[in-house]
């Protein structure tokens, strides 16, 4: 089995379009990540395999990666 643990990417253009703004799907995201921490306590692998899952959130692995590196909730992710 494939290791999908989640990890850091630092592409140019990874959080944001060229106009700066993130899309919506990546904000959607990201707040589905900060109410898996906030209300179920779960690791970030454990959020990522939720947010990708096809049972799950089914966000892209982009999405999900996103919403794993974005700083604004890294207080409440867990290794």
């Amino acid at each position: 089995m494939a290791d999908q643990t989640p990890h850091i990417t630092n592409k140019p253009g990874f959080s944001e379009t060229d106009s700066g703004e993130v899309p919506r799907e990546w904000e959607s995201a990201l707040n589905s990540a900060y109410n898996y921490a906030e209300i179920m306590s779960m690791s970030k692998a454990g959020i990522y395999d939720q947010l990708v899952s096809e049972y799950g959130e089914q966000f892209t692995p982009e999405e999900a990666q996103y919403a794993i590196d974005n700083p604004k909730y890294i207080f409440l992710l867990t290794s």
